[in-house]
């Protein structure tokens, strides 16, 4: 989603505004890279991941309440917020993070 974003504001520039849009675009680039390493962290099993993940989606959250006057959008967002929350907060999630996961 955030590379969805970066490629939007590269795809709107405009002149009087470059440094803004080359500096947000660059923003969503190494926000998404940092979810997707704390994405592959949590798939390792590795806890302090969640903590970083939870926050994403609560910001991605309040980014849908934003959007509310575009509804494609905003519950577009907010499927991908609640999914990927309830993913994380699951108590089998939890169980495997803890390390008391039976495989």
């Amino acid at each position: 989603m955030l590379f969805l974003l970066a490629g939007v504001e590269v795809a709107s520039y405009d002149s009087r505004r470059a440094v803004m849009n080359v500096s947000t675009s660059i923003g969503f680039v190494v926000f998404g890279v940092a979810i997707m390493a704390c994405a592959w962290s949590l798939h390792r099993g590795r806890s302090w991941a969640r903590a970083p993940i939870v926050l994403a989606q609560l910001i991605l959250l309040g980014l849908a309440w934003s959007f509310r006057g575009e509804p494609m959008a905003a519950v577009s967002l907010l499927i991908v917020a609640a999914l990927a929350l309830a993913g994380t907060l699951h108590p089998a999630s939890i169980d495997y993070l803890d390390g008391n996961d039976q495989r």
